[in-house]
Formats: structure tokens, sequence, C-alpha cells
């Protein structure tokens, strides 16, 4: 489902008439909350698909609640969500475990201990954008590098603290990215 302008009232309904919904995208909904996002997970267990790129009103609270309820989650873009914070991977690392494509664009609060958590788990990883995730740096590509093998696409845009150490400790690793 594709929504510009949704209220809680719009998710509740969908979320009670939808349950089997495999698919929810809200790109730049400043509207969407975590209570919505709460009650979306509580009733669509069976998401696998959510992009949230722009919620801006969103926190670690709500991206609890998918990680913990949704666990078949396999694409997940919460790009400039500026609230979110190492907990949110967290707690994906420890539900969502066949994630395989993840974009957290512009979430300047993650750090290398939230990758360090994501990568322990989340082993079918093949895309990631980090671009403008300004706090990590080449422990992250450690991470990467170690923890997810079939790594294909990796996005670091402005992530300044990245060193060519970094990019050269990835390039000699086991994962396969083809694309960064």
């Amino acid at each position: 489902m594709n929504y510009k302008f949704l209220y809680f009232s719009g998710v509740d309904a969908l979320a009670h008439g939808c349950p089997k919904l495999q698919g929810f995208v809200s790109r730049g909904l400043k509207s969407l909350t975590d209570a919505a996002l709460i009650l979306l997970a509580q009733y669509c267990k069976s998401l696998e698909h959510i992009n949230l790129n722009g919620c801006s009103a969103i926190s670690d609270r709500g991206v609890v609640a998918l990680a913990e309820n949704c666990m078949k989650i396999r694409y997940l873009c919460l790009s400039n969500c500026m609230h979110l914070t190492d907990t949110s991977l967290v707690v994906l690392s420890q539900h969502c475990t066949q994630l395989e494509t993840l974009e957290v664009a512009s979430c300047s609060q993650f750090t290398d201990n939230g990758f360090q958590h994501l990568t322990r788990t989340c082993h079918m990883l093949e895309k990631i954008d980090l671009e403008d995730c300004v706090l990590i740096t080449d422990a992250t590509l450690n991470h990467l590098a170690s923890g997810c093998p079939r790594l294909e696409n990796l996005s670091l845009s402005h992530c300044e603290l990245i060193t060519d150490e970094g990019i050269r400790h990835l390039g000699v690793s086991a994962c396969s990215t083809e694309h960064l």
C-alpha cells in the first residue's frame, strides 16, 4: 500500500482490515506516528516490505514495535527518520534476521555499536544505504565485511569518518560487494 496522506484513523482501518498486508510504503508522511506504527505492527504481522523514508515523527518506539511483531521484514527503509538511535538497530538484529535491504540514509544518530549488533545476526543483508550516517567509522565496515557475506550494494556517501583502510578491509573480505 502506498499512502501520501494517512492519519491514525486510516492506519487503524488498514491494520484491522488488512491483517495479511505484506507491504507498507509511506514516504515523507510527517503525520505518521509511533502509535500508528505500533498499531500496524500489532495487526499486520506479515509485513515484509516497509518504506518509511522521511516519516520524521517516528522514533525507536515505533521501529521496536515493527521489529518485535513483524519478523518477516526483508526490506526496510528508515532514511531521513532522524530521531532513531542504535536501539532500533539492536532490536532489528534480535527479531528481523531475514532482512535483505536496509536503507538508513541520514539517520545521523546511528553508530558503529548499532551496526555491530545488526551484523551479528542479519547475515542475509544484500543492500545497505548508510549515506550521511555521520557517526559511523571503519569499524562498521569491518562488521559488515565479517558479518554480511551476501552484501552486494553499499552506499557510504558523506560518511566522513570512513577511511581508505576501512574500504580496503571491505575489499579483501568474504562479502560480495559489487556497488560501493
